[in-house]
Formats: structure tokens, C-alpha cells, sequence
């Protein structure tokens, strides 16, 4: 039953609070699908506050009850729709980056996500700070190849063996994956000699410039992906990665290999073990790292329970289990897969072995950032 007919001594279509809601039901029923309707009211308020360049006065007036036509605007973002016009200000500038500039980064979506695949300045800036970290951790790689002799298998074999790693067999997903225990190759701990020849082969070298590029195209490629979320979007992968390496160096550093921690009895020539082999592999280190820049790609902002509630497709597609990690893995592996990145993916691995590792420690510890699944977990184990 309407107000006004329980207390008809009282004017309620005076009233500002029924204004408030008549102009809000009708902003409401008339808007448009992926747009924010602002009234007249809440524009002047915007504009007033030198925020006009955020708004695009609707070009047809909209009628609503006992007020007659209201003139109302729309919100721009970054995907407004053709019909809208700046008042005041670019397009660009309402953007809601209105101090960052954008810069375009070329990349073939793997995903229907709409991510329109722009990347802004801060975050292109981002993006060379990890594949700066990334290069290092390159670098470390191809070092410990030389010094250990470790071969190389042909590329024919590594093709085929990657080829059978990213096509998916029936009915299965990344989570058939997981595994309890990860175990890597026990390289020992370096003796005084070695140690130094390691540092001195890590200083000396140089990545291929087509290494360096497709690195950094990746790295940017990975950040165009991110959704602009509040929360899981690339400044916080970027976080997390960060706080990883700072992590690694605290257990990897060479002034640890050996005698660091002598008095302590923490290390007593078993370092290497005591840190599971991590210290001495540092493919393990650049696979962690890696899964710290991708494990929230793609992700829409909203919790596994939320996307399996609402019965998505990607919840149907990944079994209602670890949605949004399992999905995270897939996109960035089949862009890693993908043939510009040739010579980088020859520099992470170079034979069956190396490539085996790298594909279940980034698909494990990407699952296990699924802190809301019990049991999603691994263990690293050294081999004896």
C-alpha cells in the first residue's frame, strides 16, 4: 500500500526523500546494460568538484512521475559506448586513469574475458621491474646448466613433448595435476670452488636479445591479462612476487651456501637440503617467482564459491573446483606456449627433465594459493 494513502495529511511527493527515490527508479529502469547512470543532480555535484571530464550527458531525456523530462549523464569508463559525448575533457582523461596515460601493448587474448588488453603506464613500469627480476633469475639458470654440464635435448623432442603437455586429455583438467610431493634434482651443496665459479659464470652471462624480448613481451602480455580489479589485479601480483623473491633471497643467498649459519648449526654441509633444494635449483626459483606473477590472472574479482554459486561457465568448465587458479594457470601456459616465445622457453628448460619440473611446481603452487579448498597443497623433497 502506498504512503501517501496511510497518512494523506501529508505531502510526500514534496518531500525530498520520495524525490530521491522517484529519480532513482527511474535512472534505474532506464539505464543501459554495462553503464553507470548519474542524475542531474549527482553531476553537478561531480562537476562542481572538477570531476566533468568523468561524465557524458545522455543525449535523450528521460521522463520520470510528477517531474516531467530529466536531463541525466552517463559515468564514462575506459569501453563507453558510441552514443556518449564529453562534456568537458577527453575521453581518455574520464577514463577513471585520469593521470596515467595509457600504453597499448599487442596481444592475442586468450580468453573472452573483454579485457581490452591496455596496459597503463604504472603498470608497464611494473611489468619491467618482474622481467627485470625474471632476467636474473634467467641468467642463474643458464649459469648452473654450464657449470653442472647439463644437456640439451633436441627441439624436435622438446616441441612434442610441450605439444602433450598443453593439449588437454578427456575430461581432464589442471587439477588432476596436483601432487602431494615435488622432488627436486639434489645438486649438492657448492663447495668454496665452485661457488665461485657459479658467481663469476652468473656475472659473465648475457641473455639473447630475442631472450630479453620475448621475456619482456611476456611479462607485459601476462599484465594485460590482469582484470582492473581492486584487489587481484597485476599491481598486487606484482606484490606477492615481490615479497617471493625477498622470501628466496633469505634462503638462497650465496653468503648462506656454505658457512653462513655455521655457529648456529642450522646449516652443517646440508644447506641444500635443509632449504629442500631450492638453494641449489634455480629453475625452482624462477618457476616460484613466475607463479606469483600469473597465479591471479584473469581473475574476475570475485571469490570460487561466488562463481560456482552463480553456476559461470568456468565453473562448469573446471569442475566447481579451484576455478579462478585453475583458469590462471591455463591462460598463462598457453601464452608461454605460444610461438614468439620460442627462444624464452628454451632458456627456462632445455630438456624433458627441467620442463617435467617446471610444469608441476607452476602448476602446484598456483593451486595452492586456492586458500579457500582444503587439501590444495605440496611438499618440495630433495632427492636422496
Amino acid at each position: 500500500m502506498a504512503l501517501s494513502r496511510l497518512f494523506p495529511h501529508l505531502n510526500f511527493r514534496s518531500c525530498p526523500y520520495h524525490q530521491t527515490v522517484n529519480t532513482a527508479a527511474r535512472v534505474e529502469s532506464t539505464g543501459q546494460k554495462n553503464k553507470v547512470h548519474v542524475s542531474l543532480e549527482t553531476a553537478e555535484l561531480l562537476i562542481a568538484s572538477g570531476r566533468g571530464a568523468w561524465l557524458s550527458k545522455r543525449k535523450d531525456t528521460v521522463y520520470a512521475k510528477g517531474k516531467g523530462e530529466l536531463e541525466t549523464y552517463w559515468l564514462l569508463n575506459k569501453s563507453a559506448g558510441s552514443d556518449t559525448h564529453s562534456t568537458s575533457g577527453s575521453t581518455a582523461e574520464a577514463s577513471g586513469h585520469m593521470d596515467v596515460p595509457k600504453e597499448r601493448h599487442p596481444i592475442t587474448p586468450s580468453t573472452d574475458s573483454g579485457n581490452d588488453m591496455t596496459v597503463d603506464v604504472k603498470n608497464v613500469r611494473l611489468a619491467n621491474w618482474n622481467a627485470e627480476i625474471l632476467k636474473k633469475l634467467l641468467c642463474e639458470i643458464l649459469a648452473s646448466r654450464e657449470t653442472r654440464g647439463i644437456q640439451a635435448d633436441t627441439i624436435s623432442k622438446m616441441k612434442a613433448k610441450e605439444k602433450d603437455m598443453t593439449l588437454s586429455q578427456d575430461g581432464t583438467t589442471v587439477l588432476d595435476e596436483l601432487q602431494e610431493i615435488i622432488a627436486l634434482p639434489d645438486h649438492g651443496v657448492m663447495d668454496p670452488y665452485t661457488e665461485q665459479t657459479f658467481a663469476a659464470t652468473v656475472a659473465a652471462t648475457q641473455l639473447d636479445d630475442k631472450v630479453q624480448e620475448q621475456l619482456r613481451d611476456f611479462v607485459m602480455s601476462i599484465a594485460a591479462l590482469y582484470r582492473p580489479n581492486s584487489f587481484h589485479s597485476f599491481e598486487h601480483a606484482s606484490h606477492v612476487t615481490m615479497s617471493v623473491r625477498k622470501l628466496l633471497s633469505r634462503i638462497t643467498s650465496a653468503e648462506h651456501m656454505v658457512d653462513a649459519h655455521q655457529d648456529t648449526g642450522l646449516v652443517d654441509g646440508n644447506h641444500g637440503q635443509n632449504a629442500y633444494g631450492i638453494t641449489s635449483d634455480p629453475l625452482t626459483q624462477f618457476a616460484i617467482v613466475l607463479s606469483a606473477l600469473v597465479h591471479d590472472v584473469d581473475h574476475t574479482g570475485v571469490p570460487n564459491a561466488q562463481l560456482i554459486k552463480e553456476n559461470a561457465s568456468i565453473a562448469e568448465l573446471y569442475r566447481a573446483k579451484s576455478v579462478a587458479e585453475q583458469n590462471s594457470i591455463n591462460l598463462s601456459w598457453n601464452l608461454l606456449m605460444q610461438d614468439r616465445y620460442e627462444d624464452l622457453r628454451r632458456a627456462i628448460y632445455c630438456n624433458e627433465k627441467e620442463l617435467d619440473r617446471f610444469r608441476k611446481l607452476v602448476v602446484n603452487i598456483v593451486l595452492a594459493t586456492d586458500i579457500g579448498k582444503r587439501g590444495v597443497g605440496f611438499c618440495l623433497s630433495s632427492l636422496a
